[in-house]
């Protein structure tokens, strides 16, 4: 794991994590907060993962 993909992986969790938490209430924010973790997290470290690809295409 690169250091991009590392960072957007954890970048994309928080993101994902605050904008979760504003759907719903209760039970269903709690639900919010963990998809939105778990998709900010997977679509931060696809983001990351490609450019970190990039980076060693360039060298």
């Amino acid at each position: 794991m690169g250091p991009k993909e590392t960072g957007g992986t954890l970048i994309g969790a928080v993101g994902g994590g605050l904008i979760g938490s504003q759907i719903g209430g209760g039970s269903g924010q709690l639900v919010g907060v963990g998809l939105g973790t778990l998709g900010g997290a997977a679509l931060g470290n696809y983001i990351g993962k490609n450019m970190d690809d990039s980076d060693k295409k360039g060298k």
